[in-house]
């Protein structure tokens, strides 16, 4: 029986994927029940070989082979899962550092499970309480130094409506505004709005 194409799988698809794939629940649900499967295997070779011992017969070289083969099945299976959660995670915090507060409503319906949808929530909260508890909005620093307070922007993609220090705006395609930079400065690394240079 061959072991570990599902969770070797996951992997792939993280990989050709532009940004991340829609979570796999299938796949991680098959990988589980082979790690399963693979500590029933383990256990029934340990509990054979402890017979043998009982009984004062030889263990078998093969014996030892096979459990050693399982035991590497499991590990890899287990890294592959692992390896799936971490890279999502991460991509998850970046997106949060990228886009602000807000998730994207297709990833929130179609990418994201619920598990994760709560770990972006939370991971956020403890970012605004961080930035509450030192007095600094880390979002809100430029990566070069502003030149004006407020800059004026035209729109390239529809944002829908934002919230500023001054109330809600509303983003349409090829409007124009005169904004505070720290609000759209996530908007303008997007690429979903740009400044007029003077």
């Amino acid at each position: 029986m061959t072991f570990c194409i599902r969770g070797k799988e996951l992997l792939m698809d993280l990989q050709k994927s532009d940004w991340l794939p829609i979570y796999d629940e299938e796949g991680i649900r098959q990988t589980l029940t082979e790690v399963l499967d693979l500590i029933g295997k383990m256990e029934a070779v340990i509990s054979r070989r402890e017979s043998l011992r009982s009984a004062g017969e030889d263990i078998e070289e093969a014996e030892m082979v096979e459990l050693v083969y399982y035991t590497q099945c499991y590990r890899r299976n287990l890294r592959y899962l692992l390896t799936y959660f971490l890279h999502r995670l991460k991509k998850m915090r970046e997106l949060r550092w990228e886009t602000g507060t807000v998730l994207p409503e297709a990833l929130r319906q179609e990418t994201l499970c619920k598990r994760e949808l709560l770990y972006f929530n939370e991971y956020n909260d403890a970012l605004t309480t961080y930035n509450e508890s030192v007095g600094f909005d880390l979002m809100s620093e430029a990566l070069e130094p502003p030149r004006d307070l407020f800059v004026e922007i035209r729109v390239l993609k529809g944002c829908g409506e934002i919230m500023t220090e001054r109330g809600p705006v509303t983003l349409d395609v090829g409007s124009t505004h005169y904004l505070k930079r720290t609000d759209i400065e996530h908007l303008i690394r997007l690429g979903h709005v740009e400044m007029f240079r003077s």
